[in-house]
């Protein structure tokens, strides 16, 4: 739970609120639920979901584009009755720069993928050596902690010798008193014992 509470920073919380693009988050844990995740625009399980969300979103757009160069040749047909030579003209170059806008779309595609990749072994390299500090951390921890509840039960044992000799002693002179008090009784009522 400690890991999360970055994520439920004000200053993070209202940074990101008042992002002027959707803020999409992917934390990596499905069982707690942070600010942050309250906050974003979509949130994904994981990095990884998060980058399969990209690059899906990604990809649909490029099929559109693809979509509607498929279908801009025969658009700009029916709407060239006029003008069929300037719209040729245009109608033959806007697949170069339609093609030229697809494979700049793949590059960013691909760049962001390996960005949002590398950021997700960023953060679960980071994770893994919080861990394994943590990890070295804690026989010190444990020791310390051994340590204090012993000190502790100690300190509340000592007086119990002192307690248990006080005790024995008041039984020890209960026992003697009435041991003395039934030899007594004893004494005046036996008549054997008066001669």
């Amino acid at each position: 739970m400690s890991e999360l509470r970055a994520f439920d920073d004000y200053t993070l919380c209202e940074a990101a609120a008042q992002f002027p693009l959707p803020i999409i988050a992917g934390i990596g844990h499905e069982r707690d639920v942070s600010v942050l995740d309250l906050i974003a625009h979509t949130t994904l399980k994981t990095p990884t979901a998060v980058a399969a969300f990209l690059v899906e979103g990604l990809a649909s757009e490029l099929a559109e584009l693809r979509e509607q160069l498929r279908r801009l040749p025969s658009l700009l047909q029916a709407l060239s009755m006029g003008r069929s030579n300037w719209l040729h003209t245009q109608v033959s170059r806007l697949p170069l720069l339609v093609r030229g806008r697809l494979e700049q779309a793949e590059r960013k595609l691909l760049t962001q993928r390996s960005q949002i990749t590398l950021s997700a072994r960023h953060y679960l390299q980071r994770s893994e050596h919080r861990l394994e500090l943590a990890l070295r951390r804690l026989p010190t921890v444990a020791s310390y902690a051994l340590r204090q509840h012993r000190q502790a039960l100690r300190e509340r044992l000592s007086p119990l010798p002192l307690h248990v000799s006080r005790s024995r002693e008041r039984m020890e002179a209960d026992l003697l008193r009435q041991e003395q008090a039934i030899r007594f009784g004893t004494s005046r009522s036996d008549p054997a014992s008066r001669l």
